[in-house]
């Protein structure tokens, strides 16, 4: 989800470009780029995380990119972001998966000795 929503944000931003290219600066709204320049970083950051989720690779960068799902301006299609961003919450905070993580299991190891 966030990778397709990442494609219309960069869209909106590229066009965006060409409006102030061409007509410098006049008709283009710097809040509305500015939170689409936010939202393409906020995506980026949501698609890693997901993806180190799905591939236990870092339960931190899981974590930040699950909580970036979940705060509305941010996230993709809101209706699907934020639900999916809890329940990738709730899901890191099982004992188990967590343990999946090499570096949770690293730190978990640190923490015993």
């Amino acid at each position: 989800m966030a990778s397709i929503h990442a494609v219309l944000v960069t869209i909106h931003l590229v066009s965006a470009g060409f409006v102030y290219y061409q007509q410098l600066g006049s008709g283009i709204s710097l809040i509305a780029t500015g939170t689409a320049a936010a939202q393409l970083v906020s995506m980026i950051v949501i698609s890693i995380g997901a993806a180190k989720l799905g591939f236990l690779e870092s339960y931190r960068m899981a974590r930040i990119g699950s909580i970036l799902a979940c705060v509305p301006l941010l996230t993709p299609f809101v209706w699907l972001g934020i639900p999916f961003g809890i329940w990738a919450l709730r899901l890191l905070r099982d004992p188990e998966i967590r343990g999946a993580f090499p570096d949770q299991s690293m730190s978990d190891e640190l923490d015993g000795s």
